[in-house]
């Protein structure tokens, strides 16, 4: 029954009172795990239009109790170890004697670093000189090579990436592709990025890979051998999630290699692998969205 306005006037005009609490939840004997499923369950209910909370959804799981306290004490004990430096970290950063860098400051950082490794290495290549020659150079031979190979390597590419995304392995682009993408020609940074990866990178990398490994290699070994190792190698380097294709360019640079008995192919075809790779992401944003889906 609804009460006369003559009686809820005076009513709305006197306050609530409310007292609020925030109520401490329990978590139970899985704190972690509950808060994983927590984030699962409401991308779950928002996916197939459920309310968590209005239509009555029960959640039950099993738990190892032992298994779960073991975890929760190594988490705990990881915890009290990580906290003291994070806390001089911060202390550090908020005093101004270390600065927290931007996601393309921490970029450009790391390739200037990578670009002086990369010089290091090929001072070091004539100091020690490599198993390879260096010429002939052959660039009409690698461009056609280059042309051919990409073409077949390109859809391979494309149908990892969705094979990946099939199976629920979610693979992030390399870190210096959104750097690209977001293309900033006035800062300096930008041209340590382009420069190391279009020049530094194939340089030292062929001399570590093609120069050394596998003419080492080769040397106890049939040349399939050789340049298969060397390729496996050199895309375990980039990582786990890109050894496959990596890999695959791998093999061609060493085919080219040993093809043309010198070190140059090689490098030659690294550089215009990434030049490519550089000029498509900095003209055509749009590609990593194309890889790379959200």
């Amino acid at each position: 029954q609804k009460l006369p306005m003559a009686q809820l006037a005076p009513l709305q005009k006197k306050p609530l009172k409310i007292e609020f609490e925030r109520q401490t939840e329990t978590l139970g004997p899985a704190p972690h795990f509950t808060q994983y499923l927590r984030r699962w369950l409401i991308e779950w209910a928002d996916r197939n239009d459920y309310n968590i909370y209005a239509d009555g959804l029960v959640v039950r799981t099993t738990v190892d109790s032992r298994l779960q306290a073991l975890a929760n004490n190594a988490v705990a004990r990881q915890g009290d170890r990580l906290h003291g430096p994070v806390v001089a970290f911060d202390l550090l950063r908020q005093g101004g004697v270390v600065a927290a860098l931007a996601p393309h400051e921490h970029v450009e950082h790391s390739m200037l670093g990578f670009v002086l490794a990369c010089a290091g290495v090929v001072a070091f290549a004539f100091v020690l000189r490599p198993g390879l020659s260096w010429l002939p150079l052959r660039p009409g031979h690698v461009v056609v090579r280059y042309g051919g190979f990409v073409l077949l390597w390109a859809p391979l590419l494309l149908g990892y990436l969705a094979l990946l995304r099939a199976t629920g392995i979610a693979i992030a682009p390399q870190p210096a592709l959104p750097y690209l993408a977001d293309a900033d020609f006035a800062r300096p940074g930008f041209w340590c990025v382009v420069v190391g990866t279009c020049v530094a990178a194939p340089l030292a990398e062929e001399v570590v890979f093609r120069g050394y490994l596998q003419p080492a290699l080769l040397a106890s070994m049939s040349p399939r051998a050789a340049i298969a190792i060397t390729a496996a190698a050199f895309g375990l380097v980039h990582t786990l999630p890109y050894a496959l294709p990596v890999a695959l360019l791998g093999a061609f640079f060493g085919w080219l290699a040993w093809r043309c008995g010198s070190l140059w192919p090689a490098v030659l075809a690294h550089m215009l692998h990434n030049v490519t790779t550089v000029v498509l992401t900095v003209c055509w944003p749009g590609s990593l969205d194309l890889l790379y889906p959200r």
